[in-house]
């Protein structure tokens, strides 16, 4: 028996490196949360695995392995009824780390069978708060794609490559803008918007690092959060640990006043006061401040770790800030962000293109300075929608 240790970035990213070198029945011995640099100062975390190859699982008879028409037509049958089937609730368990954990593959004892994938992702959708009629449309479209391929959905393989179809299906909805657009020598004036604890003052901090330090912008920063004492220290720490000029600005006369004092910046950063997204009148008032002077993008930052419903309320109480685009933050802080990232796609499915639609610009993954930021794609969030297959077989009734 030969132990081999696997790092990656994310627990994810080392099973899939296990089920490739050692195959789908390998077994996991443990897994350990590091972190590189000096004394892991300044360094990148990373998740580190000990696995063991096992014996894989009988293969599947060729009957099972062809493609299987018939039980797609009963799976869109049973989509058919989910839009109007009692919602329960339920809970995931997270498999103990510290133990000898199976890596998801074609296991009998825990396989689901027939339809059951559909339920069980229906299930883990419920979680998130997503209507039924959203869920349906996603559904079917990852059955479509399950009708033409060869027939596993009795297994966990089955069950996994529904999921990844079911991602597909929610990331087809999505929009990507790239990042903000500013290089030495050009003039870009950014806001960033949100509800209060969503991360905005970090993230700001994320791309002043990442636009001053690697990419040779003068960066400016600005802040409209006066409310918080904290949050206007916090953002004063940030600017003289990167020696970036500050200001606070309290009215748009200050605003105007403070742009045209960073004059000789190539990126402006505004940090805006936290605003509820529900009846706040001031949500209005931000809006005016904002619009006082030349903003070229305004984005929003949103919280991974929110339900649909508050995803929605979100944009659309910030609607009246006219956003370009949206910050997804807080993706270490949830197991799986298909709530907050539904919401967005609906969106982009339903009323906001009419008005254009909501790209996502970046993702955030952790408090590091200037690290834990990325740019959004449907790569880097498609794996974050769901739980892993084992993972959602583990579902049951609370």
């Amino acid at each position: 028996m030969q132990i081999k240790t696997f790092r990656a970035a994310n627990l994810q990213a080392a099973l899939d490196e296990i089920r490739a070198q050692l195959g789908p029945e390998a077994s996991v011995l443990r897994t350990r949360q590091r972190r590189d640099g000096w004394m892991g100062w300044l360094g990148r975390s990373y998740v580190e695995v000990e696995a063991v190859a096992t014996e894989a699982a009988s293969s599947e008879s060729s009957e099972s392995s062809q493609p299987n028409l018939l039980a797609a037509h009963e799976a869109n049958s049973a989509i058919d009824s989910l839009a109007t089937a009692p919602r329960g609730r339920y809970r995931i368990h997270d498999a103990d780390s510290s133990a000898s954990t199976r890596i998801p593959g074609l296991v009998a004892s825990n396989a689901p069978t027939s339809a059951e994938p559909l339920m069980m992702l229906q299930r883990t959708l419920d979680q998130c708060g997503i209507p039924a009629q959203v869920t349906k449309r996603w559904l079917q479209s990852a059955n479509a794609f399950m009708a033409g391929t060869t027939d596993t959905r009795g297994s966990l393989a089955g069950l996994d490559q529904y999921r990844q179809q079911l991602e597909l299906a929610i990331t087809r909805e999505l929009s990507f803008s790239g990042p903000i657009q500013a290089s030495p020598g050009t003039k870009r004036t950014v806001a960033l918007v949100g509800p209060t604890g969503v991360g905005k003052t970090t993230t700001i901090a994320k791309l002043a690092a990442g636009f001053g330090i690697q990419q040779g912008c003068k960066v400016g920063l600005l802040t409209l959060d006066t409310f918080r004492i904290a949050a206007v220290d916090q953002l004063q720490a940030y600017a003289e640990l990167m020696r970036l000029p500050m200001h606070v600005a309290r009215s748009s006369t200050d605003l105007s006043d403070s742009i045209a004092q960073l004059g000789n910046v190539d990126l402006v950063l505004i940090d805006s006061v936290g605003r509820s997204p529900s009846g706040d009148s001031r949500l209005g008032e931000l809006s005016q401040m904002l619009s006082s002077v030349p903003i070229d993008e305004t984005h929003l930052v949103i919280s991974a770790t929110s339900t649909y419903a508050v995803v929605k309320s979100v944009i659309e109480g910030f609607r009246v800030t006219r956003p370009n685009a949206a910050i997804l933050t807080k993706l270490d802080e949830t197991p799986y962000t298909a709530g907050a990232v539904a919401a967005i796609a609906a969106e982009n499915n339903d009323r906001w293109q009419q008005q254009g639609q909501l790209p996502i610009s970046y993702i955030t993954y952790g408090q590091n300075v200037p690290d834990d930021i990325a740019v959004a794609s449907s790569e880097k969030l498609g794996h974050k929608l769901l739980p892993a297959a084992h993972q959602i077989t583990q579902l049951e009734a609370a």
